[in-house]
C-alpha cells in the first residue's frame, strides 16, 4: 500500500499511530492496519468522529483543554510514526468555544508541543459525498478527480522540481503582485522544502517561510476555506512588518477574529509556497488538496514549519490559497525583482516541465 511502503517507508518494530474521522472508513483502515502488520510494525487504531468532536468542542470549557493537551502529547510522543484519514461531513453550524481554543492553544505551548510529532507522518481526506457536494460535482467525478490528484507522479515532480527549489531556497525577496494583492517580503536565509508524497495526499508543493517581521502589503485570497464548520471567501489580509493588521472577509467576521487572536503567532506567516500538482486545477473546498493546485501559491497563518523555520510558533496552522492563473484573475510572482511566474505559468525555460500543458 502506498500509504506504508512508500510514502512512510515503515520498518520492523516500528509504533503507527491511525486515527481516523468517520467509521465509513473502517475497510481502508483494516487494509493499513493489515499493511503495517506486513511490514513489521505495530499499529494503534482511534476513531475520531467528527460529528461528535465538533459538540464536544463547542460545549468544552477551559477545564477541559489541558487534559486533551496531555492527551495529544501521549499521541506525539509515543509513535514512530502517524496516519491521519479524514472524511468531510457537514457538521452544521455548531461554533467552537474561543475560550477552550485559547486555554488548549495555551496548554500546548506550555508542554511545547507546538508543531512536534513523529518524523514519519501523513495526512490524507477521504473523498466523501459531503466533499462532492462542497465542490460542487457529482461524487464519482469527485472520487476520480481527488484519486488522481493522490496518485501523481511523484518522482517526475521531484527531478523537475531542483532547479527551482534551488533558486527559491537563494532568493532573498518575494514579491506578489495580483487584482486586490500587493504583498512583499524578504525570506534570505530561510531553506525551501518540497513536499513529493511523503505527507500529505495528494501532494506537490513546494514551501519555504518569510523572516517574520518582513511581511508588508495585502493579499486577497480567491479560494474558500473552511476550518472549524466555518466557511470564509473572499478573505482579504492586510500586513505590516510581518503581523495582520486588518482583514476583510465574506463569512462570520468574529470566528475569523477568534482564529487571528488564538494566540501571538497567529497574525504572523509560517509558511508561504506553490501549488505544483498538474492533475489538480480547480477547487474542491479542501485545503489537502486545494493548496497543491497548479498555479497556486499559498500563505499559511501561524505556525512554521521546522525545516523551513522563520521562529514563528502558534497552535494556528492555517493555509489560505491564492490561484494566479489567468482564468482566476492572473497574478505575478517576482523573485528578487525578477519576474518568475506569470498567471500562474513559470516563465524560466528550466522551469517549464513545472507548467501544465493544459489550456485552461
Amino acid at each position: 500500500m502506498f500509504f506504508v511502503n512508500k510514502s512512510l517507508s515503515i520498518q520492523p518494530g516500528e509504533s503507527v499511530f491511525i486515527k481516523y474521522k468517520n467509521g465509513i472508513l473502517a475497510p481502508l483502515v483494516k487494509a493499513i492496519v493489515d499493511e503495517v502488520f506486513n511490514a513489521g510494525g505495530v499499529p494503534y487504531v482511534k476513531m475520531e468522529d467528527l460529528e461528535l468532536k465538533n459538540m464536544l468542542i463547542e460545549k468544552y470549557g477551559k477545564e477541559s483543554a489541558k487534559i486533551l493537551a496531555l492527551q495529544r502529547k501521549f499521541e506525539i510522543e509515543n509513535f514512530d510514526a502517524s496516519i491521519s484519514i479524514g472524511y468531510q461531513v457537514d457538521l452544521g453550524k455548531r461554533k467552537p468555544n474561543p475560550d477552550f481554543i485559547k486555554e488548549y492553544a495555551k496548554h500546548m505551548q506550555e508542554m511545547d508541543l507546538i508543531g512536534k510529532g513523529p518524523e514519519k507522518w501523513l495526512l490524507f481526506n477521504y473523498p466523501s459525498r459531503f466533499g462532492a457536494k462542497n465542490a460542487m460535482k457529482d461524487y464519482a467525478t469527485y472520487e476520480e478527480l481527488y484519486l488522481n490528484a493522490v496518485l501523481y507522479d511523484y518522482k517526475s515532480l521531484k527531478k523537475d522540481c531542483q532547479k527551482f527549489q534551488q533558486l527559491l531556497s537563494q532568493t532573498k525577496e518575494i514579491r506578489v503582485v495580483a487584482p486586490g494583492t500587493d504583498l512583499v517580503f524578504r525570506k534570505d536565509g530561510i531553506p525551501s522544502v518540497l513536499l513529493a508524497g511523503e505527507h500529505n495526499l495528494p501532494d506537490g508543493e513546494l514551501y519555504t517561510a518569510p523572516i517574520k517581521n518582513t511581511v508588508n502589503g495585502y493579499i486577497t485570497f480567491n479560494v474558500p476555506t473552511i476550518r472549524e464548520s466555518q466557511k470564509f471567501e473572499n478573505i482579504k489580509l492586510y500586513f505590516k512588518d510581518g503581523k495582520v493588521i486588518n482583514f476583510e472577509v465574506h463569512g462570520n467576521e468574529m470566528a475569523f477574529k477568534n482564529f487571528l487572536n488564538i494566540d501571538e503567532g497567529a497574525r504572523y506567516i509560517g509558511e508561504f509556497a506553490f501549488g505544483l500538482n498538474k492533475n489538480l486545477f480547480y477547487p474542491v473546498v479542501d485545503t489537502l488538496c486545494d493548496e497543491k493546485i497548479i498555479g497556486s501559491i499559498h500563505l499559511a497563518l501561524g505556525n512554521c514549519y521546522k525545516n523551513a523555520n522563520n521562529n514563528n510558533i502558534s497552535a494556528l496552522h492555517w493555509d489560505l490559497i491564492k490561484i494566479l492563473r489567468e482564468d482566476y484573475g492572473g497574478g505575478e510572482v517576482y523573485f528578487d525583482d525578477k519576474l518568475i511566474q506569470k498567471n500562474g505559468k513559470f516563465l524560466p525555460i528550466e522551469f517549464m516541465s513545472l507548467n501544465s500543458a493544459r489550456e485552461l
